[in-house]
């Protein structure tokens, strides 16, 4: 099945979205501090520029949650660890805000809440890099046996100095058609997996694996 995503091209609006959910993950961190922290990013950047959205009017925000230090050990009860974060973006928004335990990731929206005429949703991938491994891990839900697990991500070791030195290398262009088509193509897999997919195609057609 495809679907009709499109880029956001409208800065003003990107811009809005970006620091409305920055003040919120801000917060969110403050609340969480005594237990945890984390960095954070936004998959489709300001200056990646890869914010979708679609023919409706509704744009998709995608962030990485990264664990930097677990304080109390939370991160062994996995359900426990979401269910925290969970609760903590709760506090730090509006009533009628759903926050949903999806899959792969917690997804934030509001048919109410509009910014600009535009819809929004948000979805916060929980990660950690095992810097000494040279390997990620995601926090999933395994719905049909309600479990939560780390699960490795494969292929991303140095994603980010990677997917630069594409960028670097003049591929900006091919990196944004073939992101987009993914996106269309999928609706079940994240962002950052799809993301992740596009380097690891380029690099192999490129020789640069």
């Amino acid at each position: 099945m495809k679907y009709n995503y499109s880029y956001l091209n409208v800065s003003a609006v990107r811009l809005k979205l970006i620091n409305y959910f920055d003040n919120v993950i801000l917060k969110t961190q403050n609340i969480v501090r005594c237990q945890f922290t984390f960095s954070f990013n936004l998959v489709g950047s300001a200056k990646r520029n890869l914010i979708t959205v679609d023919s409706n009017g509704h744009i998709d925000l995608d962030y990485n949650l990264m664990i930097q230090k677990d304080k109390i050990g939370i991160t062994n009860d996995a359900k426990k660890f979401k269910l925290t974060i969970m609760n903590a973006f709760r506090e730090c928004l509006p009533k009628d805000t759903h926050v949903c335990d999806s899959t792969s990731a917690i997804t934030i929206k509001s048919n109410n809440f509009k910014i600009n005429g535009y819809r929004y949703s948000a979805d916060f991938a929980i990660m950690f890099d095992d810097e000494k491994n040279h390997k990620w891990y995601k926090l999933y839900y395994d719905k049909p046996n309600n479990a939560y697990i780390w699960g490795r991500i494969p292929k991303s070791k140095n994603f980010q100095e990677r997917f630069t030195k594409l960028k670097r290398m003049g591929y900006w262009v091919e990196i944004k058609e073939l992101y987009l088509i993914k996106k269309n193509r999928s609706k079940d897999k994240d962002s950052f997996s799809l993301l992740l997919e596009t380097v690891n195609e380029l690099e192999q057609k490129y020789g640069l694996r």
